[in-house]
């Protein structure tokens, strides 16, 4: 989405927000254009005011108008026209989560990554580390188009229907666990030849291939319920993990926290 104007200003005790123009692009078909209500949350669901779910009484981003809380100081202008506007996507959402993913985990230049997820949020969490200057950034996915992609910016590709992805990073990795990794899936992660859903499974592998001391920075979404979840205890959003592995390599688990 790129910003057009804003269109008028509200305010509600110290509250104030702003309703802003937006230009919605086809790559986010969620819902069709509609009026955002101008509605005020006091629960203070972080997040709410994006229409993110389960967060808020919002009908949502995907708008002709959207509110944006503080937008006097959060709102960034851009220049009029079209021409960057692929940019502006990218800039408004998918490549801040991606880049914020990669700074969760502890990241610094010269150290190994592995991204989970060659989705848009992990390729640019991947490109974020070559761009910062990664000394090797593996990207696990299945999709071959996905890992062409995660080729192209300069990773390695790593299939994890082909085997197992972890053992396949550390033997790509001179026989070393990675510095850091970055959970770029959440909890509709599946496994295997088969994709079986096991929400644990990024988790657990993060957990697996990251270095005693490294980082690991988790910018896909996990809920506190799910009634399509494979076992009771995911249904809760209780997921069965290494805890007393991630304890003692004393990982930095650091879980996404966007500065809404």
């Amino acid at each position: 989405m790129s910003l057009t104007a804003v269109v008028g200003i509200a305010k509600k005790g110290k509250l104030r927000s702003a309703l802003v123009l937006i230009r919605i692009s086809p790559l986010s078909p969620m819902s069709p254009p509609s009026f955002s209500k101008l509605t005020f949350n006091y629960r203070g669901f972080a997040g709410g005011a994006y229409g993110y779910v389960a967060m808020g009484p919002y009908e949502g981003g995907q708008a002709q108008y959207l509110r944006v809380p503080y937008a006097e100081f959060n709102c960034l202008p851009l220049p009029p026209g079209t021409e960057h506007e692929s940019d502006f996507i990218l800039l408004a959402d998918i490549f801040p989560t991606g880049w914020h993913g990669l700074v969760l985990s502890g990241f610094q230049p010269g150290e190994s990554v592995a991204v989970f997820g060659a989705g848009p949020v992990g390729l640019m969490a991947a490109y974020s580390a070559v761009l910062r200057g990664a000394s090797r950034v593996f990207v696990v996915d299945s999709v071959k188009e996905r890992l062409d992609a995660a080729k192209k910016i300069g990773c390695v590709a790593v299939d994890f229907t082909k085997g197992d992805a972890v053992e396949a990073i550390i033997k790509e990795n001179g026989g070393e666990m990675v510095d850091r990794s970055v959970d770029a899936v959440g909890y509709q992660a599946v496994a295997g030849k088969e994709g079986k859903e096991v929400p644990s499974a990024v988790l657990e592998n993060c957990i697996k291939v990251t270095r005693p001391t490294g980082g690991i920075g988790v910018p896909g979404l996990y809920v506190p319920s799910d009634p399509g979840a494979p076992d009771s205890n995911a249904s809760k959003g209780m997921l069965l993990i290494s805890f007393g592995k991630l304890f003692e390599k004393a990982s930095s688990h650091l879980s996404l926290s966007l500065p809404l």
